[in-house]
């Protein structure tokens, strides 16, 4: 390449690098190994070697003299060839795989929220037993018992917010081991 200048233009050090990994990523992958494997009687390939039985494939690019590589595999079928059987089957196996991923994603909230409601619980009992110690110091007169009267309203006020946390991870809780249910039931 030429500047309008007249002289030659210089190649980014950094250009030279990328251009280099660049080309020996590509020769790399050109020289891969693919393996037949068979197991259970149905055939797949892949690009580590096999568990059960199978082999390599040996793969070559295609030269320009040779004539083209015949595949022994029926090609997947282009979107105009579609079956409606292929569709179903592949609408049949997405609609699986997101059941198991959502399966995954409840067996982790679950312990969480059973954190929570034990949480929840350690938490109302660690209150009601500091306003439980506060109440023993109410002396036996008027301003003793009305500071009483006012500790037990708290007590009451704290056991109703606790309630309503509990109950709703509670309800959540169940909600989540419904949907593992009926998930579970679905993929079998």
């Amino acid at each position: 390449m030429i500047h309008s200048n007249g002289q030659p233009a210089k190649f980014n050090p950094l250009a030279k690098f990328y251009l280099v990994v660049f080309g020996l990523l590509v020769a790399n992958l050109a020289h891969a190994e693919m393996y037949k494997c068979v197991d259970a009687g149905k055939t797949s390939f892949q690009e580590q070697p096999c568990k059960g039985s199978g082999g390599v494939i040996k793969i070559r690019p295609q030269s320009g003299d040779a004539p083209p590589a015949t595949a022994s595999v029926n090609p997947v079928p282009t979107s105009n060839e579609v079956t409606p059987s292929v569709a179903s089957r592949a609408t049949n196996q997405l609609q699986t795989m997101k059941n198991e991923h959502r399966l995954r994603e409840i067996e982790l909230e679950i312990p969480q929220v059973e954190h929570e409601i034990k949480m929840s619980q350690d938490g109302l009992d660690t209150e009601l037993a500091t306003l439980k110690h506060k109440k023993g110091y109410a002396n036996n007169n008027q301003a003793g018992a009305t500071w009483e009267q006012s500790i037990s309203t708290e007590m009451q006020a704290v056991i109703e917010k606790y309630k309503t946390k509990i109950s709703l991870a509670q309800g959540n809780l169940d909600r989540l081991r419904k949907e593992q249910d009926s998930l579970r039931s679905a993929n079998k």
